[in-house]
C-alpha cells in the first residue's frame, strides 16, 4: 500500500495535490509503516522470511529493509524500546552478514 500511495503522491498527482492532501497522504504512509514495524517486532517468522528473501537477493525485500531503517531512525511516534527491539532482532539474525554480499556484488538490474 505504501508503494502505491507514494507513487500516486510523488509521480501521478504532485501538481494537483494541495498541502492538506499531501499531509494526509504522508500521515497514511506513516501510520501504515508504523503498523508494519509494530508487527515486525512481534512476529519472528516474518523476520525469518525477510532474511530468507534477502539471502536470495530479492531487491524488493532489500528496499523494504532500507525503508525499515529509515522509519526506525526518523519515526517520531516510535518508542526507543521498539527501535531497539527491531534493530536487535535484525542484528541477531546476522542482517549485516546477509547484506554484505549485496554490497560487495550489487544486483545487476539491467538484465531483466
Amino acid at each position: 500500500m505504501n508503494f502505491r500511495v507514494s507513487y500516486l503522491r510523488d509521480y501521478i498527482m504532485p501538481r494537483f495535490l494541495d498541502e492538506l492532501t499531501q499531509f494526509t497522504l504522508a500521515q497514511v504512509l506513516q501510520k501504515n509503516m508504523s503498523a508494519v514495524l509494530n508487527q515486525l517486532h512481534l512476529d519472528d517468522s516474518a523476520l525469518d522470511q525477510i532474511m530468507e528473501q534477502l539471502q536470495k537477493k530479492d531487491i524488493g525485500t532489500l528496499d523494504f529493509i532500507l525503508e525499515v531503517f529509515r522509519q526506525v531512525r526518523y519515526s517520531v511516534g516510535m518508542t526507543h524500546e521498539n527501535r531497539e527491539k527491531i534493530i536487535t532482532s535484525l542484528v541477531s539474525r546476522n542482517l549485516f552478514d546477509v547484506l554484505m554480499p549485496l554490497i560487495d556484488s550489487p544486483i545487476d538490474m539491467t538484465n531483466d
